[in-house]
């Protein structure tokens, strides 16, 4: 069963008892515990793991290294990103559609309007360039967009 509308409630089957509802709503109850109690798990090894990641990121950054091999397990890498975010306050939102109108146009703008992080990304680093390329890299900015942060992502392969 894909979906169920609401004239679906209208043609009512009178072979449905109330023990058979009863079992299914118990189904799902189940499904819903074990499902709960899963996600609960996975929340906290992700929490191990992010706490592990950055500790190994702490550990390499005291010893100066940014690639580590461990024998037999793999290699680790250690790398830097700019990232940008779309503005979060109405007044930054507004002045990044109003500079993106005033280049682009229209029909951009309308695009930028709601942006995943990597197409925002994307856009800044293009941007960015282009103003490298005519010698304003060292005042460039995106009105509405703030300084691009640092982030720290750590990279697995492991040995062959």
């Amino acid at each position: 069963m894909d979906q169920v509308s609401m004239d679906d409630f209208e043609q009512a089957d009178e072979s449905i008892t109330t023990a058979m509802l009863d079992e299914e709503v118990g189904k799902l109850k189940a499904y819903k515990d074990g499902y709960e109690e899963k996600k609960k798990e996975s929340d906290k090894a992700h929490g191990d793991y992010n706490t592990q990641r950055l500790y190994l990121v702490s550990l390499l950054s005291k010893a100066g290294k940014k690639k580590y091999e461990a024998e037999g397990i793999g290699t680790i890498y250690v790398s830097s990103k700019l990232k940008v975010k779309y503005p979060q306050d109405i007044e930054g939102r507004q002045s990044f559609l109003e500079y993106v109108k005033g280049r682009y146009g229209e029909e951009a703008m309308a695009n930028l309007v709601s942006v995943n992080y990597q197409t925002l990304q994307s856009f800044y680093n293009e941007e960015f360039q282009a103003a490298a390329e005519s010698g304003d890299a060292s005042t460039f900015q995106i009105p509405g967009i703030k300084e691009p942060e640092s982030e720290v992502t750590l990279s697995f392969r492991k040995s062959k």
